[in-house]
C-alpha cells in the first residue's frame, strides 16, 4: 500500500515537474520570437509572423530550447543560418551601438534647438 502510494506521488511530481519545464521553455522561446526579426516577413518580428515557415521555425527554435539549448546558442545557430539581419535590435558594442545613441543625440540636438527657438520668439515679441 505504502509502495503504491510513492508511485503514485513519483508520478504526479514528475508530471507536474515536466509541466513546470515546458512553460519554462514556452517562455523562453516567446522571449526569442520577440527578439528576432522573421526572415519570411519582412520588417515583422518572428513572433507576429503569420506565414507557414516562420510556424516551423517557431517550432525549431521551442524544440531547441526544450532540448536545453541556451538563448545564446540559438541567437548564434539563427545568425548563421539567417544572417546579421534576423536580429531585431542593434548590437550594444562596436558599430551597433550607433543605433543606440543616434536617437539620443537627435532628440538632444531637436530639443536645444526648439528651447533656443522659443527664446528667440519670447525676446522678439517683447521688444
Amino acid at each position: 500500500m505504502l509502495l503504491k502510494k510513492l508511485i503514485i506521488f513519483l508520478i504526479s511530481l514528475t508530471a507536474i515537474s515536466n509541466t513546470l519545464y515546458s512553460e519554462g521553455a514556452d517562455v523562453l522561446a516567446n522571449e526569442i520570437y520577440k527578439e528576432v526579426l522573421s526572415p519570411f516577413c519582412p520588417g515583422r518580428l518572428l513572433y507576429d509572423c503569420p506565414s507557414s515557415k516562420a510556424t516551423e521555425l517557431k517550432l525549431q527554435i521551442k524544440d531547441m530550447v526544450v532540448s536545453g539549448k541556451q538563448k545564446e546558442e540559438i541567437f548564434k545557430y539563427l545568425i548563421e543560418t539567417y544572417g546579421n539581419d534576423i536580429k531585431a535590435m542593434p548590437d550594444n558594442f562596436g558599430f551597433g551601438l550607433v543605433g543606440w545613441i543616434m536617437p539620443l543625440i537627435f532628440f538632444t540636438i531637436a530639443g536645444l534647438t526648439l528651447i533656443i527657438w522659443v527664446k528667440t520668439q519670447k525676446s522678439s515679441s517683447t521688444s
